[in-house]
């Protein structure tokens, strides 16, 4: 009897096994622009929601795809498209590198818009949930101070956003003055395009856990000839994946009221 038992709930295991629970992992990627010191290791950690393991796109490549994994669910991941014009390093308007600051090295490099005022763009697509929402940041410190609006589009959904900001200075204290102590976060969160957010160098949104898929659009605010370009130096999603042992635990529980619940019926 035990054996026809197991064999008759056998499928359902595979099943259970896959429940989202109430435990989450990060998927952070890193834009990786012209430089070769652009990349963080595994173990470095950054982000306004501070995790290891982070995605790397190829140095110099302004456009493509990428699978992008969790930090601790390997298992688990999303698929990362981007574009730009070009890549560009954020030091080149001043400043020093410290490549031992894994926050300078994810906000150095990334794609802009080489004055052609064509957005830069993000799709990510596969996304799991376990709560009710999940957050997405934008990183987008650049050479020199930009006006830039961010706006996030779910697959088949409304628009959230624009949101306006100014970025700071890239040499200033804080950013890449060469320190390895730390490094200056500040979220745009205006919505009005005369009074953007100064200072500012990344935006977050809060999404439901029913939206599986986005576009994430950064643009120019002024468009006028010679304005300065807009970047996007990496991406992080934070609280969208079960962590595998989190999932097991859950699934073994699950397990055992289904085979008592059998029991009894017999």
């Amino acid at each position: 009897m035990g054996r026809k038992l197991v064999s008759a709930l056998g499928w359902g295991v595979v099943s259970i096994l896959g429940c989202s629970v109430a435990s989450a992992a990060n998927i952070g990627v890193d834009i990786v622009g012209s430089g070769t010191n652009d990349t963080l290791t595994s173990t470095q950690t950054a982000g306004v929601v501070s995790q290891s393991n982070w995605n790397n796109t190829t140095a110099g490549v302004k456009s493509g795809p990428l699978i992008a994994y969790a930090d601790t669910a390997p298992s688990s991941y999303v698929l990362f498209n981007y574009s730009g014009t070009s890549t560009y390093n954020a030091i080149n308007g001043g400043g020093t590198l410290n490549t031992a600051n894994g926050d300078e090295v994810l906000n150095n490099g990334g794609i802009y818009s080489n004055g052609t005022g064509t957005p830069n763009t993000v799709t990510i697509t596969g996304i799991a949930s376990v709560g009710s929402t999940y957050n997405v940041y934008a990183y987008l410190i650049t050479d020199h101070p930009a006006d830039i609006n961010v706006t996030l589009t779910p697959t088949g959904g409304t628009a959230m956003g624009p949101i306006y900001v100014t970025t700071p200075n890239a040499n200033a204290t804080g950013y890449f003055d060469n320190s390895a102590s730390g490094f200056t976060y500040t979220p745009g969160t205006s919505t009005t395009a005369a009074s953007p957010t100064v200072g500012a160098d990344y935006v977050s949104f809060t999404l439901p856990s029913s939206v599986s898929s986005f576009t994430l659009s950064e643009a120019l605010t002024d468009t006028t000839a010679g304005a300065t370009n807009g970047a996007l130096d990496g991406v992080q999603l934070t609280g969208v994946v079960p962590e595998p042992a989190s999932v097991a635990f859950f699934g073994i529980t699950a397990l055992g009221l289904l085979l008592r619940r059998r029991g009894n019926r017999n």
